[in-house]
């Protein structure tokens, strides 16, 4: 089935001072692409598609990269995303690539299905979490004016100099519900602890909880029936799991475009062309590439020497070192019932425990972050579920047994270091508006443009807001496909 991707196993890392003299691939290749997540995927698919072959390297001994799905059993019929799990209806590229590829997408709908709420220690009624919510984005709405009045008033605009200011000192006003579900929510998109949010966040989440609010509205209204909002609110899901979607871009690669697994890149250096040091069971292997796409999380990515042969700019050095990750990780548990639970849950928000869930399939999601993520381990984790199992219960009666939880911690993966690229108010790149896209790439943030025959892609290139979803992903592997055809032909 995989006659391409041909099974290295991993060695210890050596870094030669030069490789002029060493060993080289025979044949030089015109593409390389570093990296075998959605990303590099994406890109190999699409520039086989114009007829240009690619080798794709990856360091582990799978693909797919942060999009990977745990199944519990050979049957496939339960399992959970231990990376990314959802494709919102607005994420074109990916639906339109799911099409490409047969892929079946599943649309779930957000009104007939519950919103388990934790507060306080007990369960709490969709009424309330309505209530909150709307006090919410008010007091919100007003520190977000507030913000860009006196940012206005005190300083020129510097891009968005003034964000690199904490978000805390915002939320005094807010109840105590309040304030832990902004905790709540900040940390499961960011995954970085609320000491560390930026003031920034205060835009989108008036945005999203605003949202969030007109939902539960609806929902709460005996009149507006759950087929309507079904309709107007909805993501996709995988059929089979996100992985079905990953082996589907590695099943359509042709033969001349080999995806090659246990090949960690070590060293990036310009000579004539380019050429890569991976590590593989063999000792160092050295390929000498005229153009080269770089997919790795910069998380990981700072660990490669990259030579100053290669031309990179100090803002692009930078960004690479400093590029904040969030530590998000994950809790997957088996459920055993009469009845789907991804059928009746929608999500479970614990705000005591400052955590989110929602439905895998035949499987509860929880997903741990900032601090509890980054120390997250299989005693942390069963000691938390354990916390849940009532209230689970409680909310879904239907629900017989639950079977050993999964854990997956992205901080501790060295092939990952993190979850997703994040922002905080204390890392200095928002100085150098690292955010923004390109005057010359649209949608590309400043330190992903291209660099001679090197290119960047990964959800953590994207300044569309597609950061941090599968969608950036797939949308960065797309453009920097398309730039290297338009160099190509």
């Amino acid at each position: 089935m995989y006659r391409k991707i041909y099974l290295l196993l991993s060695a210890a890392l050596f870094v030669s001072p030069n490789v002029s003299s060493m060993a080289m691939d025979n044949n030089q290749e015109a593409v390389v692409i570093v990296g075998a997540g959605m990303a590099g995927l994406t890109a190999g698919y699409t520039l086989s598609k114009d007829g240009i072959p690619v080798t794709i390297y990856e360091g582990r001994d799978r693909i797919g990269g942060r999009t990977h799905t745990h199944y519990f059993d050979s049957s496939k019929q339960t399992f959970y995303e231990e990376g990314g799990t959802f494709i919102d209806s607005d994420h074109n590229s990916a639906i339109e690539l799911a099409g490409k590829l047969n892929i079946e997408l599943i649309k779930r709908g957000y009104g007939s299905r519950k919103i388990t709420t934790i507060y306080g220690g007990r369960l709490q009624p969709i009424s309330t979490l309505n209530a909150e919510l709307k006090s919410i984005k008010l007091q919100l709405t007003q520190q977000w004016d507030q913000v860009q009045s006196n940012s206005e008033a005190q300083m020129e605009w510097n891009g968005l100099e003034w964000c690199a200011r904490s978000i805390e000192p915002h939320l005094a006003n807010l109840s105590p519900f309040g304030k832990s579900f902004v905790q709540t929510y900040l940390e499961d998109e960011t995954g970085i602890s609320l000491s560390k949010g930026s003031v920034y966040a205060l835009n989108w989440m008036t945005n999203d909880i605003g949202e969030y609010s007109q939902l539960l509205t609806y929902k709460n209204n005996p009149f507006f029936p759950n087929l309507i909002i079904d309709c107007l609110a909805y993501n996709y899901t995988v059929k089979g799991g996100m992985s079905t979607f990953v082996h589907g871009l590695a099943d359509s690669l042709p033969s001349s475009s080999p995806i090659k697994l246990h090949h960690k890149l070590t060293r990036v250096q310009k000579e004539e062309d380019y050429v890569l040091t991976f590590e593989t069971q063999d000792g160092e292997k050295h390929v000498t590439a005229k153009n080269v796409i770089i997919t790795l999380p910069f998380s990981t990515l700072r660990e490669v020497i990259i030579d100053d042969s290669v031309g990179l700019s100090k803002f692009q050095r930078k960004a690479i070192q400093t590029l904040p990750y969030g530590t998000n990780s994950k809790i997957g548990v088996p459920v055993f019932g009469q009845k789907r639970i991804y059928d009746d849950m929608l999500y479970y928000l614990n705000l005591d425990d400052k955590f989110i869930g929602w439905p895998g399939e035949n499987a509860v999601t929880l997903m741990v972050n900032a601090a509890n993520g980054k120390v997250l381990d299989e005693e942390s984790a069963h000691q938390l579920f354990n916390k849940q199992r009532d209230y689970i219960l409680d909310s879904y009666p239907y629900i017989e047994s639950f079977g050993p939880p999964s854990v997956k911690n992205w901080a501790q993966d060295p092939f990952a270091r993190g979850s997703y690229s994040t922002q905080t108010s204390t890392h200095d790149l928002i100085l150098g508006n690292y955010h923004e896209d390109t005057e010359k790439y649209p949608g590309m943030r400043n330190y992903a443009e291209p660099i001679g025959g090197v290119f960047f892609a990964g959800e953590h290139t994207r300044a569309d807001g597609t950061a941090g979803h599968i969608e950036g992903a797939i949308r960065s592997g797309l453009q920097v496909a398309a730039l290297l055809q338009g160099k190509l032909n």
